[in-house]
């Protein structure tokens, strides 16, 4: 996907800054996100700058993700809210590939238990911001 065609040149800067994004030398974007996982439980990782762009607010997602305000992160909880995500990926329309075919997803491990256990629960009723 051009990286002209559907993020700002601010979401894009502040994504690519955080290694959300990656643009190569002929514009095209990918998106890298990260499962944070223990041994019991795994989170994906979301900026929510990428929600705001798709659209997408906090209310879709169950209680059971994260949200960390400070770092403008929410982790989604793997048993509904990724495929939530997902979902709603495959249906945003881009001006050349899915957000499908651009997304990369790496796991990484938290070990026992995981420090997004203390984060606070998604309040569907609060703002993102």
């Amino acid at each position: 996907m051009k990286k002209e065609k559907f993020f700002s040149e601010e979401t894009r800067d502040y994504l690519a800054q955080q290694a959300f994004i990656n643009i190569d030398d002929e514009d095209n974007v990918a998106i890298f996100l990260k499962v944070f996982y223990d041994q019991r439980h795994s989170w994906m990782q979301v900026p929510l700058i990428l929600l705001a762009m798709l659209g997408i607010t906090p209310d879709r997602f169950t209680k059971f993700s994260r949200i960390d305000k400070k770092n403008g992160l929410i982790y989604l909880e793997e048993d509904l809210d990724v495929g939530t995500f997902l979902d709603v990926l495959k249906e945003v329309p881009t001006p050349e590939n899915s957000f499908m075919d651009i997304l990369n997803v790496r796991p990484v491990s938290h070990g026992e238990v995981s420090e997004i256990r203390d984060l606070p629960h998604n309040d569907k009723g609060s703002s993102i911001h």
